[in-house]
């Protein structure tokens, strides 16, 4: 046996092991037998109508929450929901758990264009329509004679592109619809790929996996879950970083002290508003850097030529740096703002 196959003989004795380990998939039928078989890669499916939706409203999010933020799932919820479906002319499938939020086999009254309808649903029901003219449409689902979930779909001409339709929604509805209620639908249960721990004895581990495998710590004590390692060596992004990374931290030794001080204060405030996972680590020199390529992005400034006298133009101050990175000031002092990055 390899050291791999003797790790994994380790794990399944010691774990109780779901999702995907190597090259098996471990799973559990509904009667709580252990079901195991061998897993086959399938690439992602070229982008859809219905998958660009997912794509735009999360571009969307982005433009005014971030994904650390405490409210962004309360935001996330309510555009998804609210959001309409814009498609152009067809027949389309819908998972009734995505379209009607549906997360218990019941029936349910479906109402579309005043005719009613009623069927026995499930979280993975497919529900088809063919839609055939542009136009709004409203579908309404019922339980028990209440509403239970309203959805819309917009039928556009195919001449109209389907971002710019979204964005043209948006433009009109977004101040609107980020003031209703978060639709209160019980979430389906999401299973993740893990490792419990099946006694105190070996309760948290962590390390190598053979070769391109790693075990690392959750929050829970007695969980782990297996990562692949990545390989970056090769990878354009790293090797730029590597090569400039030395003259950033040569310039960032050189501010001045009073520059200094403003940035940790700067710091805190965007660490207290970006950062909300305890166990992430983003220290001044961390911000620092991620300004600095901003900055450097929006005045198409190669850094592999920076330095303290070949500075990026046009920056003086903090207040200009944060400026041309776009980054936001937190309200910092117009005194604050002014303090000089160098002497």
């Amino acid at each position: 046996m390899s050291n791999k196959e003797n790790d994994i003989a380790f794990l399944k004795r010691n774990c109780d092991i779901y999702g995907k380990l190597d090259d098996t998939v471990y799973r559990r039928k509904c009667n709580g037998e252990l079901w195991e078989y061998d897993y086959e890669y399938v690439s992602k499916y070229p982008a859809t109508i219905l998958s660009r939706r997912t794509e735009i409203v999360n571009k969307e999010l982005g433009m005014f929450t971030n994904i650390r933020s405490e409210d962004y799932k309360s935001y996330a919820s309510i555009l998804f929901y609210y959001t309409p479906y814009i498609i152009y002319r067809g027949r389309y499938s819908f998972t009734a758990n995505t379209f009607y939020k549906i997360n218990e086999r019941s029936d349910y009254e479906l109402n579309t264009g005043g005719v009613s309808m009623t069927r026995t649903l499930a979280p993975r029901t497919k529900v088809e329509y063919r839609f055939q003219e542009p136009g709004s449409i409203r579908f309404r689902c019922y339980q028990n004679n209440e509403l239970y979930s309203e959805r819309e779909v917009i039928v556009i001409a195919e001449d109209i592109e389907l971002e710019a339709a979204y964005q043209e929604w948006f433009e009109e509805h977004l101040a609107y619809i980020v003031q209703l209620p978060v639709p209160e639908f019980v979430s389906r249960k999401t299973y993740r790929r893990h490792l419990k721990s099946k006694s105190n004895t070996y309760a948290d581990f962590s390390g190598e996996l053979g070769t391109d495998l790693q075990i690392v710590r959750c929050k829970d004590p007695e969980t782990m879950f297996v990562r692949k390692r990545a390989d970056h060596s090769e990878n354009p992004q790293t090797l730029y970083f590597s090569e400039v990374a030395p003259q950033i931290i040569k310039c960032w030794n050189g501010v001045q002290p009073e520059f200094l001080e403003v940035w940790n204060k700067y710091h805190k405030l965007w660490y207290k508003e970006n950062i909300k996972l305890d166990n992430k680590v983003f220290n001044v020199v961390h911000l620092w850097i991620r300004v600095m390529f901003r900055a450097a992005s929006e005045l198409e400034f190669d850094l592999k030529t920076l330095s303290i006298e070949n500075w990026l133009p046009g920056i003086v101050t903090l207040g200009d740096f944060l400026e041309i990175a776009g980054m936001d000031s937190y309200d910092l002092s117009d005194e604050e703002l002014n303090a000089s990055i160098f002497a």
